[in-house]
């Protein structure tokens, strides 16, 4: 284009269109420049194997590239009027101050689909971020709009099971809305479809540049086969004042469904809308994501945000709420396909006056048909089958509720699989625990190390007094022990000469290689240039082109600076004024040591009062005796003895914090705690909630209340001592307390490495050690004995008991209970052994425990048992798993083992080789195993097993070993550059000065 034109142009007015015509071209042709090194990285990465080589084939393209806009850039250079000028990439642009007057805002050209950044209107349709917003806005008010027709769905469901008939005013309205919010679904669903269409054709236009047509055929989305199986599921539906009941017959049983309890279960199929929102939620707070997937070509789906779940903190909160919803549909279909028309009120069909509608038969024998309305029976049946212990109280009766349960226990074994994946990930150690980890090694390594030094002399000193008594024995066994005190001796040894960069993790140590060699290099460059200036463009693709990574040059922001070296050893944090011990760290830390102990003891105190007045109870002992008021003023005064050593460790927290802020940032030091401040912490309160709450001397009632149609009533003093049970939280707080004091300098390596050393630290220190499986058995049988004592307690009812002054007590339904259409008299169990027996074979999965539980208390200790031993079978797999990972010297073992396997193997190859030569040659007989041995393919395997055997000590070492040496290396080439610079530099000034 030539100055002339651009002259003319300006001058008719069409200066504008010709801007835009320039930018759209050189647009293109920056496009087309990605496409091409897009496709030349791909064509290299088909033909060669070696990875490595692909950062240097990308940089010749990037030269190619840029030598060749160089060129259009020279060549485009034209003498332009006054008000125009060139941009980076030779177009001609016009100056702001060159603008006319009338115009408002400068228009700004861009791709079709791209973000617009100011000025001028554009329709929606052609924005790739306003398309997606309405998809998701529409996705959010159709979630809505199931939600209210499932409910409206299930209404219709639950007055049918209480006898409203199905033709009246109230259930024909909730149909007739069901119909409206249908017909508003689906129109929805259309539009989503629409937009997505839409989207992926401006998404086709971004990628390819092709044609976008903002035209799409109704028929198009008609005929798509996922819209049509979710709009089936949006409207089929019971229609407005139409009613039927229909048999089914299972084996030698007749059922009648009415058409409502079919429709309400079909309604909750809806529910997968929820998983939409999830999705839509978690994939759009990733930046650039369609940018990051046209790049890496990768489908950025429902697979990648499961993924990413599983991966993040929230992954033990998503199982469970998938848990949860799981097992309340399966308890809404499993009650609903249980239920049969023929005991409705309404039902007139004469079907179910047949004996087989009345009458039902099973393995077990023929028994009356009753209908369970109570939801809490068919989700107790589900979590029991998903957790696959099975009591067998509540059994489907059914082929629809046996199908129900099979899909509860494939999603529980699902849950399972998953929440063992999300643990075994979650147990790992991160790098910089890792790094701290190896920190402590090193400190444990020089504490030990006098230690072994001093038990060295000691033992060398005893061998050659034995050897001057001729003790020969004593001698012997004292050389033994002197052998393994100095290979400990070198172990420690080697620990300790370790440099601090030494014990960062292997990511820590692959990030500080990238950046010594960014600056390496970058170094290297200047003292290119300072000796060839002429030779700098091409050095520069050579130096630069091999660390240049993806994530830089499409996000265009230079690497962090590295962080700052280590200090050479980590001291004791200096302390501030050693007689005052408030002010040193260690002092405090032990003082929240004795406080946690103390605490712990006045709970355990209390508690064993809470449990002696119980047994009494239990006994039958009036409850306003002395003796029982003696226990509950000594369960007082342990109560508030254990609040006051819980505001004392808070005290000393908050202390904590402050002197670590004033070593930190020099913030002033204030070793005055009020009393006060402990109270603005909510953690506090809740701890003083459990510690406190007891039963005052003089004071008891009785609790009754109606359960499932039954009556059972609790002494407070039983209420009570469950709850005061829950203090044997403050076991772990003493626990956790003891682990942390044993690591040295724990607040110096906190600052450094920016772990926070809490509970979940200490339970990654637990179940990564072999410990872990004593501590995994301490744990469950705790679990039981303490579940069992409050499954015995819930169990347990006070209208059975002489004491009693309940008047419910007096009701029938206090003696004779009714559980799933069984009944029986109820009778107190007050032997914990079968209580803890019931609570172990709960923690079993398919054990079941023979029992029945009655109450609503019962049921949930029973549920958490199961929950329990489920979490246990995942933290035990994954801490097997860990465990039986190779360590660093191992894997170096194996890999030296590995050599020497491959040395026998060519000694065996040789002479089979030989043998195989010589007896074709002599004409011999070959063995069976000779006949199928080929002269080629045994070259051939001496070949390999020879490259294997020349390979290097160095080079069959661990990865983890090899960072290490590669870390080593690029210091010593460091130190190397520095040296010959300074050199250098050295004799320029003496040069200079000569």
């Amino acid at each position: 284009m030539s100055a002339d034109a651009l002259i003319v142009g300006v001058a008719d007015g069409r200066y504008r269109a010709e801007h835009v015509n320039v930018a759209q071209r050189y647009r293109s042709k920056s496009t087309y420049d990605a496409d091409f090194l897009k496709n030349g990285v791909q064509q290299h990465r088909r033909s060669s194997g070696d990875a490595r080589g692909i950062g240097l084939a990308a940089n010749e393209i990037f030269h190619k590239i840029q030598s060749e806009r160089m060129m259009r850039r020279n060549s485009s250079r034209v003498d332009l009027p006054e008000g125009l000028s060139q941009n980076g990439n030779g177009a001609a642009v016009l100056r702001d101050e060159a603008l006319p007057s009338e115009a408002s805002a400068k228009p700004v050209v861009n791709k079709v689909g791209d973000e617009e950044q100011s000025g001028g209107t554009r329709d929606w349709r052609k924005n790739r971020s306003a398309v997606e917003d309405r998809i998701v806005s529409l996705r959010r008010i159709l979630t809505w709009i199931s939600c209210c027709s499932v409910f409206f769905s299930c209404l219709q469901h639950e007055m049918i099971l209480r006898d409203v008939n199905p033709r009246s005013l109230a259930v024909n309205t909730l149909k007739v809305l069901c119909l409206i919010l249908a017909v508003i679904s689906v129109a929805i669903l259309y539009r989503i479809f629409f937009l997505k269409e839409l989207f992926m054709r401006i998404q086709l236009h971004l990628r390819s540049l092709h044609h976008l047509d903002l035209h799409v055929a109704p028929l198009s989305i008609l005929r798509e086969p996922k819209f049509l199986v979710q709009g089936t599921i949006f409207l089929v539906h019971v229609p407005p004042f139409v009613t039927l009941a229909f048999p089914v017959q299972f084996g030698q049983n007749l059922i009648l469904y009415q058409i409502e309890s079919v429709g309400a279960l079909w309604s909750t199929a809806r529910v997968f809308l929820l998983w939409s929102c999830l999705r839509d939620f978690v994939l759009r707070s990733l930046p650039k994501r369609h940018t990051v997937s046209n790049f890496t070509e990768i489908d950025l789906g429902s697979a990648f945000a499961i993924k990413t779940i599983m991966h993040g903190y929230y992954a033990v909160f998503f199982i469970a709420v998938v848990w949860i919803i799981s097992v309340l549909l399966a308890a809404y279909w499993f009650r609903a396909v249980e239920l049969t028309a023929c005991q409705f009120a309404f039902t007139t069909d004469p079907r179910c006056l047949q004996d087989n509608a009345r009458i039902w038969w099973n393995e077990q024998g023929e028994y009356e048909k009753v209908n369970d309305l109570y939801m809490q029976n068919a989700m107790w049946a589900m979590f029991t089958t998903s957790t696959t212990v099975g009591y067998g109280d509540v059994l489907a009766t059914t082929s629809l509720g046996r199908l129900v349960s099979i899909f509860m226990s494939i999603i529980g074994l699902a849950m399972v699989a998953m929440l063992t994946a999300s643990l075994m990930q979650r147990l790992q150690f991160t790098n910089k625990e890792q790094t701290a980890l190896l920190m402590f090694d090193k400190l444990n390594a020089l504490h030990l190390l006098e230690r072994h030094a001093a038990e060295l002399v000691q033992v060398w000193y005893r061998i050659r007094r034995d050897r001057k008594m001729n003790t020969r024995k004593r001698e012997g066994a004292r050389r033994v022990h002197l052998q393994q005190i100095k290979d400990d001796f070198k172990k420690k040894k080697k620990v300790a000469r370790q440099e601090m960069e030494d014990c960062f993790s292997d990511q820590a140590k692959i990030d500080q290689i990238h950046d010594r060699l960014k600056a390496l290099c970058s170094s290297l460059e200047e003292r290119m240039q300072k000796s060839s200036p002429h030779d700098t463009l091409k050095r520069q693709g050579s130096l630069n082109g091999s660390v240049v990574s993806s994530g830089s040059r499409m996000s265009g922001d230079p690497r962090p600076p590295p962080p700052p070296p280590p200090p050479a050893e980590l001291s004791m944090l200096p302390s501030l004024a050693p007689r005052d011990w408030r002010r040193s760290p260690v002092k405090v830390d032990e003082q929240v040591t004795r406080s946690s102990r103390l605490a712990l003891l006045f709970a355990s105190l209390g508690t064993l009062f809470a449990l002696l007045q119980n047994e009494m109870i239990f006994a039958e002992e009036d409850p306003h005796d002395n003796k029982i008021n003696a226990l509950k003023f000594a369960n007082l005064c342990c109560s508030v003895l254990c609040v006051v050593c819980l505001h004392r460790i808070y005290s000393y927290e908050i202390l904590l914090q402050r002197i670590i802020a004033h070593i930190q940032r020099g913030i002033d030091l204030h070793i005055l705690i009020p009393v006060s401040s402990v109270f603005s912490i909510p953690k506090f309160w809740i701890e003083s909630a459990v510690c406190l709450l007891h039963l005052p001397p003089f004071v008891t009632f009785e609790v009754a209340s109606m359960m499932m149609g039954n009556i059972v009533a609790y002494r407070a003093e039983t209420v009570l001592c469950s709850f005061n049970i829950l203090r044997v939280y403050l076991a772990w707080r003493v626990f956790r307390q003891n682990h942390l004091t044993h690591l040295p300098n724990r607040h110096t390596i906190e600052l450094f490495t920016r772990v926070k050393f809490n509970s979940v630290f200490v339970l990654k220190l637990m179940l990564n050690s072999w410990n872990a499986v004593f501590y995994l058995l301490l744990c469950g049988f705790l679990f039981v004995l303490l579940v069992g004592y409050l499954y015995r307690n819930a169990e347990i009812s006070s209208c059975l008991l002489r004491t009693t002054t309940h008047p419910m007590c007096l009701l029938p339904e206090a003696k004779q209970w009714t559980i799933a259409g069984s009944e029986f008299d109820k009778t107190n169990d007050f032997f914990i052994l079968n209580a803890c027996w019931f609570i172990w074979t709960s923690v079993l999965p398919g054990a079941g425990g023979g029992s029945i539980c009655s109450t609503h208390f019962s049921r949930f200790l029973a549920a958490m048992a199961a929950l329990y031993g489920i979490l246990t079978s995942s933290i035990t797999a994954a801490t097997l798993a860990n465990l039986f990972n190779y360590s660093t010297e191992e894997s170096t073992a194996l890999g030296i083992i590995s050599r020497e396997k491959s040395r026998e193997r060519v000694k065996a190859i040789a002479a089979d080789i030989l043998i195989l030569w010589w007896k074709r040659s002599t004409g011999r007989q070959l063995t069976h195993r000779q006949k199928n041995l080929s002269t080629s393919s045994l070259r051939q395997a001496l070949r390999e097993e020879k490259m294997l055997v020349n390979v290097e000590l160095e080079d069959v070492a661990s990865s983890s070993s090899k960072v290490q040496q590669i870390s080593k290396r690029l210091k010593f080439i460091e130190g190397f550059l520095e040296r010959a610079g300074e050199d250098q530099e050295g004799g320029k000034e003496n040069s200079s000065s000569s």
